[in-house]
C-alpha cells in the first residue's frame, strides 16, 4: 500500500467509505461505516463492470 507521508494524503485516521447508490449507480463517498457489507459492494461494483 502507498504511504500517505509521501504526499498531501489523508490523516492516517482519518476513514472515508465508498457505498453505492443502486438507483443512480453512483459512488457515495461517507464518512460513517455504511449498512452494507463488503461482499455486497464487491457484487455490484462487478456488476457495473
Amino acid at each position: 500500500m502507498a504511504s500517505s507521508r509521501a504526499g498531501g494524503g489523508l490523516h492516517p485516521c482519518a476513514r472515508v467509505y465508498l457505498t453505492i447508490d443502486p438507483e443512480s449507480n453512483t459512488v457515495v463517498i461517507s464518512r460513517e461505516m455504511p449498512a452494507v457489507n463488503n461482499a455486497q459492494i464487491l457484487a455490484e461494483l462487478a456488476a457495473l463492470s
